[in-house]
């Protein structure tokens, strides 16, 4: 009768509301263990550029473009594009080589450009390339606002830098919840990271501290 079916609608309802954040919790973990499986990709990428570049690796400096415009002009990537936002952005046509992705380059919890109204979304560069993760500003050293100026050999404790990580930005040097120059603490809170030692990882960050000093500090 309908008040079996009433009470079955609402039982149903019931249980999908328990099950839903649990369900919500699971996908998004496992999109962030995706992420981190492209951070390592990139991982081997950068240090593979590196190793031909007597130790030098992808600088926001250089006159050729950003660091994973870098990489795909020296063939250690398919393409600087990890979404068609260059594409879209610029009505690019069906053909257009911006259409045609590398991945890795992507965070698959992303949705659009990075906005004051989607600061969780990834960076749009034009002839740049789009990613979902920028590189670390201050790798070069403690206080250097140089950009990457060092060989990957000698930046200090390379397994307590942060390289690359989930960011709305090619280049991040801060983590404040706006828009841009951010890294992008997108996974409940928590961003994916990739370490100068190539190791990868997953934190909070409260401060600026851990991207300009190191992993140890708060």
């Amino acid at each position: 009768n309908n008040t079996f079916a009433n009470y079955l609608i609402l039982i149903i309802a019931i249980l999908a509301g328990m099950l839903l954040p649990a369900l919500n919790s699971a996908r998004e973990k496992a999109r962030a263990v995706n992420c981190i499986n492209n951070l390592k990709t990139l991982g081997h990428a950068i240090q593979s550029y590196a190793m031909a570049q007597n130790d030098w690796f992808p600088t926001e400096k250089s006159s050729s473009g950003k660091w994973n415009v870098l990489l795909k002009t020296t063939g250690y990537i398919d393409f600087c594009h990890g979404t068609q936002r260059c594409a879209d952005a610029a009505n690019a046509g069906p053909d257009h080589e911006w259409r045609k992705n590398f991945k890795p380059l992507a965070c698959p919890s992303v949705t659009g450009t990075a906005s004051t109204a989607n600061i969780y979304g990834g960076w749009t560069g034009d002839g740049n390339g789009c990613s979902d993760f920028g590189i670390n500003y201050y790798i070069a050293g403690d206080t250097d606002s140089n950009h990457i100026s060092r060989p990957l050999g000698k930046i200090p404790n390379p397994s307590n830098r942060v390289m690359l990580a989930d960011s709305n930005k090619a280049a991040f040097s801060a983590v404040a919840a706006t828009a841009t120059d951010r890294l992008s603490q997108r996974h409940s809170m928590r961003a994916n990271y990739l370490r100068v030692d190539g190791g990868t990882g997953s934190a909070t960050f409260h401060t600026d501290s851990k991207i300009r000093y190191g992993l140890d500090k708060y």
